[in-house]
C-alpha cells in the first residue's frame, strides 16, 4: 500500500508494450479527457503490473467525484481482475479457429468426391443431386467465412460515431 499511495494511477499500469490501447490513451490524455467530459469511464481493458512483475488483465471503471462547488475533488477507480475471462476468450477463439479449419477441410474433400461423381456417367436426376450437394457445400463455406469475419470484427475497437454528411 505504501508503495502506491499518492502515486499517479499509471504507476501501477503494466508496460506500454503489453498495454498498447491504454498507453495511447494515457499519452494522448484521452482517458482523462473522456473521464472529465463524461464523468466516467466503464470497462476499459488494461493490464496492471504486480510488484513481482506479473501482468494481470483488468477491467477499469472510474468516476469523477465533485465537491459541493462542482469542482473535481477526486476520481474513484474500480479495477476487476478479468484473467479468467481473457483465458476463456482465448480458448474460445482457438476452438472456433480449429472448428472452422476442420470443417473447411472436410467440405473441400466432400466437394472433391462430388467432382469425381460428376465426371462420371450420371443420369440427369443424379446430376441435380450432385449440384444440390455442391450448393449446400458453398453455403456452408460462406457461413464459415461469415463467422470468421464476425469473429474478426468482434475483436476490433468499439465503433465510433461518424458524421454521415461528411461521408456522403
Amino acid at each position: 500500500e505504501d508503495e502506491v499511495m499518492g502515486k499517479p494511477i499509471d504507476y501501477i499500469f503494466a508496460d506500454p508494450s503489453e498495454n498498447k490501447e491504454l498507453s495511447d490513451m494515457m499519452t494522448k490524455g484521452e482517458l482523462l479527457d473522456v473521464l472529465i467530459s463524461t464523468g466516467h469511464v466503464t470497462d476499459v481493458e488494461i493490464y496492471f503490473s504486480t510488484t513481482t512483475g506479473e501482468t494481470i488483465p483488468m477491467s477499469l471503471s472510474a468516476s469523477i467525484m465533485e465537491g459541493a462547488d462542482g469542482t473535481i475533488s477526486g476520481i474513484v477507480c474500480v479495477a476487476k481482475d478479468i484473467s479468467e475471462r481473457k483465458e476463456a476468450e482465448e480458448e474460445a477463439e482457438f476452438l472456433h479457429s480449429l472448428l472452422r479449419h476442420d470443417l473447411g477441410n472436410r467440405l473441400q474433400v466432400t466437394e472433391g468426391y462430388l467432382d469425381l461423381l460428376d465426371a462420371g456417367d450420371l443420369p440427369d436426376r443424379d446430376r441435380e443431386y450432385v449440384e444440390d450437394a455442391r450448393n449446400s457445400i458453398r453455403d456452408a463455406i460462406e457461413l464459415i467465412e461469415n463467422v470468421r469475419t464476425l469473429n474478426r470484427l468482434d475483436g476490433d475497437e468499439e465503433p465510433t460515431p461518424v458524421a454521415i454528411g461528411d461521408v456522403v
